[in-house]
């Protein structure tokens, strides 16, 4: 691991397997379960904050890690660009209507961590 957070991802992937598995017991239903995405999302979803302390190892020792919720709602807003449908009609909003909305959050809480840091 290049960033030193190698205890941190094997915790993290520990408990990703745990708590998926024993939800996938604990709820009862009739269907099987098939695959890896659940622990791969969970993975995923770990990946930006593993590249974060890559990058403040090597790169930037003092950055920190408050703008990265802004960089999620943005991210969530392009994604919901690219995969929900976007149409005149109601349910073809949502995708639309989604991106709004997580480009204007990151917005906000850019501007606002803008305005506490100065």
């Amino acid at each position: 691991m290049l960033g030193g957070r190698q205890r941190f991802f094997l915790i993290a992937l520990a408990t990703f397997l745990l708590a998926l598995s024993a939800l996938n017991l604990a709820v009862p239903r009739n269907a099987l379960g098939f695959g890896f995405s659940g622990i791969d999302m969970a993975l995923l979803g770990l990946l930006p904050v593993l590249l974060w302390a890559y990058a403040r190892e090597r790169f930037v020792p003092d950055a920190s890690v408050r703008p990265l919720p802004a960089v999620f709602f943005l991210f969530v807003g392009w994604i919901a660009l690219l995969a929900l449908p976007v149409s005149p009609t109601g349910v073809g909003l949502a995708g639309l209507a989604t991106a709004v909305a997580g480009v204007s959050i990151a917005v906000v809480y850019a501007l606002i961590l803008l305005a506490i840091t100065t």
